[in-house]
């Protein structure tokens, strides 16, 4: 497609072309052009105004002949930054550098950005081999100055005293990343805590690190449930959700981002 003097010519076999004019004023009697297509490149009137009071609005953009009367075809253009930012119009296209700039995504892309260096800098390698040794390894690493204690204020179920009872959390803008190691002498087949906020983006389940059930430790990953509108995080022993043993110790630890607004 080309556009040439004031007409735009599609490739041969690609259709009619379409001629530009100023406005509607400019467009001809729609009973000698039947079947062809104009751009008006500027709208005419005052939108605003009602037809009771004289009011005649013409859009800008493709009006059709249909040998009658011109026909306007409602074309999307571009929406502006802080439409996309916004996210609520739905008859404007999105172009590259709109979408790239788009302020939503680049929180995303900063907060996934933070967990990727946090957890470089955690060396979770030691972390995800399931063993007490990994876990102690990980603890000594991790930079607790940084992060906001939330384990007396949390609310845990699952044990009637806690050896250890460490959870904490990293705000990212819209975004907390949470770190959490419980170890409770189990009164209950379950285990959760509550987080300082409630997740609002779509619920998920992620894996978690070391885990002893039973006073037991087991080399199968553990599962950390995040649900959409809830603080509650649901601690499970494996990743089918299986119910823990309601005596003895129970304990895991792991990470996992919570999204707030």
């Amino acid at each position: 497609m080309a556009i040439v003097r004031n007409t735009i010519k599609f490739s041969s076999g690609g259709g009619s072309d379409i001629i530009v004019v100023a406005n509607y004023s400019a467009l001809p009697d729609p009973t000698t052009v039947s079947g062809q297509f104009y751009w008006c490149s500027a709208s005419q009137g005052t939108s605003w105004l009602p037809g009771s009071l004289g009011g005649t609005y013409y859009n800008s953009g493709m009006y059709y002949s249909n040998g009658t009367t011109w026909e306007f075809i409602n074309v999307p253009f571009q929406a502006t930054q802080a439409e996309v930012n916004t996210g609520t119009n739905t008859d404007k296209f999105v172009t590259p550098e709109t979408l790239k700039n788009q302020n939503y995504l680049a929180t995303i892309a900063y907060a996934d950005a933070k967990v990727v260096a946090e957890l470089a800098s955690f060396k979770t390698a030691n972390f995800l081999d399931f063993t007490s040794s990994g876990q102690d390894q990980l603890d000594g690493k991790l930079d607790k100055t940084s992060w906001i204690d939330y384990g007396a204020a949390s609310t845990i179920v699952g044990g009637s005293s806690y050896s250890i009872r460490e959870i904490r959390y990293l705000p990212m803008g819209k975004f907390a990343l949470y770190y959490f190691n419980l170890k409770a002498v189990s009164n209950g087949t379950t285990f959760s805590f509550t987080t300082h906020a409630n997740h609002v983006g779509a619920s998920y389940f992620t894996s978690g690190g070391y885990v002893e059930n039973n006073s037991t430790a087991s080399v199968n990953p553990p599962r950390i449930l995040v649900l959409n509108g809830s603080n509650v995080i649901t601690l499970s022993r494996d990743l089918l959700g299986s119910a823990w043993t309601g005596s003895n110790n129970k304990q895991m630890s792991g990470f996992f981002v919570i999204e707030l607004t």
